[in-house]
């Protein structure tokens, strides 16, 4: 059997009597569609419903310190702090009365090319590539978190799970293909960190 994979997005062009039933899709993806959406919470909610068990969710968004997260059309602005909202902080306002959640497992910064890495490759100049990303606009272009789909009663209560969740590892590259590590303290991209 093939897996089935879900594209976010599809524009105006949906259609009546396409339902997914609970469980069964297998990968979601979905680019540059999230920040056109006012409330992503219901899209989040039914991925949560109609993922199966370990389903992988990639959604890429523009950051909202670049100017190209203002373009006409846009209706939310995205940073880390928003993920971090749905899906660490606070997913018992977002995902109550679910018995499942997502888990933020990656978080991957393409970056505009220039001094920001020199450290991050070891050249002798640069500033930190942290600092830029959570200091500086238009450092980052774009970037994606990586999901996956928890099912079952042990995640009803969000709020039991919150001492258990982990923070997503950090990646950044020039592309999407190109991931590179990040060495950055927990949390960086926080105001109160």
């Amino acid at each position: 059997m093939s897996e089935l994979r879900v594209d976010i997005g599809c524009g105006g062009y949906k259609r009546e009597g396409f339902p997914f039933p609970d469980g069964s899709v297998d990968a979601y993806f979905s680019s540059h569609f999230f920040e056109h959406v006012r409330d992503p919470t219901p899209i989040l909610r039914e991925i949560i419903r109609t993922g199966r068990e370990g389903a992988k969710v990639e959604i890429w968004v523009p950051h909202a310190r670049n100017n190209i997260g203002f373009l006409m059309g846009h209706v939310n602005y995205y940073t880390e702090t928003q993920w971090e909202h749905f899906f660490i902080l606070y997913p018992h306002l977002w995902f109550t009365g679910i018995a499942g959640m997502l888990r933020w497992d990656e978080l991957h910064y393409v970056i505009r090319p220039g001094q920001y890495g020199e450290r991050e490759r070891g050249g002798g100049g640069g500033m930190p590539l942290p600092f830029a990303i959570r200091h500086l606009n238009n450092v980052v272009l774009e970037f994606k978190v990586v999901l996956t789909v928890l099912k079952g009663d042990q995640y009803s209560d969000k709020n039991g799970m919150r001492d258990r969740v982990q923070y997503p590892q950090c990646f950044w590259g020039y592309n999407r293909e190109d991931r590179r590590a990040l060495d950055a303290p927990y949390r960086f991209w926080s105001v109160d960190s």
